[in-house]
């Protein structure tokens, strides 16, 4: 046995039919769906675009190497003349940092007469080389009544060679890129993990330009309302922006992708630059990890 509607809700769907059936309620139903469907249309038409070049330039830049041209390899040999000095600014042009000691790939340590290497090849599977220099000369007495002699040169020569715990005759570490080949986009840029950013570094970028950026979906509510309500008091000498991290790089990156545009339009201040900014924003939110954005 079927149940019987309730008085109330059919006092509703009585009242809906008569509204329904006044003709001016038809029109302007009719007159707001035309604009909503084309919004949601051009909605999923932006969406879909801008997805595809979402996505290729996230994936290019991951699988995306560029053109070099590379100088000779970096090789050490037992006997090799060279001065610490000499290594050590060998090691900075590689882009080696110091350390007190060595922990991580590209990093080296200097103390004992020898530097200590963890080099970034793959091949050498994270063994530390050790180059030890020869020791200089012992100190002899003076005779007396002789001339005083020169101080002691440097160690100027490797005397040994260790990768790991064995003994080697050569070894050939990094090649130095002397330039990259840079097509008419004339970018020139180079992939760093988050992880190998310091820390300090990232949260006083968050705390400047966003320090909501975990939170919201590409687009700031509470800051873009921050940035009107500040604009229209007048209390700072320049206009407050809205605008969020992932916001620029949609300005700067992606939307001089799209067809037509260039650097220039893309920052152009305009209504429709800014919606449709914002709402590239939103859909590269949800195609890139935070991290990937960052």
């Amino acid at each position: 046995m079927e149940e019987e509607p309730r008085p109330f809700v059919v006092r509703v769907r009585i009242q809906v039919a008569w509204w329904w059936r006044q003709r001016w309620v038809r029109y302007a139903a009719l007159a707001l769906s035309i604009p909503l469907v084309l919004l949601c249309g051009a909605a999923g038409y932006y969406y879909v675009s801008f997805a595809r070049v979402i996505d290729a330039r996230l994936h290019g830049e991951r699988d995306r190497v560029l053109p070099r041209v590379l100088a000779r390899p970096l090789e050490l040999r037992r006997g090799q003349s060279l001065t610490e000095r000499q290594l050590i600014d060998r090691l900075n042009d590689l882009g080696y940092a110091q350390r007190g000691k060595v922990e991580n790939a590209g990093e080296f340590a200097v103390g004992g007469g020898a530097v200590a290497i963890k080099p970034r090849l793959r091949e050498l599977k994270g063994q530390v080389v050790h180059v030890v220099f020869q020791k200089p000369a012992p100190d002899v007495a003076p005779v007396k009544g002789a001339k005083p002699k020169p101080p002691p040169k440097a160690p100027d020569r490797v005397a040994r060679l260790e990768l790991g715990t064995h003994a080697t005759e050569k070894l050939t570490l990094d090649t130095p890129v002397l330039t990259a080949l840079i097509g008419s986009e004339r970018e020139k840029q180079r992939q760093v993990a988050l992880s190998a950013i310091p820390k300090h570094m990232t949260e006083a970028v968050l705390a400047i330009e966003d320090h909501r950026f975990y939170e919201h979906p590409g687009i700031d509510p509470i800051g873009i309302l921050g940035a009107a309500v500040s604009n229209l008091r007048g209390n700072k000498a320049y206009t407050s922006g809205g605008s969020t991290i992932t916001q620029q790089l949609v300005r700067n990156v992606f939307l001089p992708k799209f067809a037509g545009w260039t650097l220039q339009t893309a920052r152009l201040k305009s209504p429709r630059r800014k919606i449709l900014e914002m709402w590239v924003a939103v859909v590269l939110t949800r195609r890139a990890s935070k991290d990937e954005i960052l």
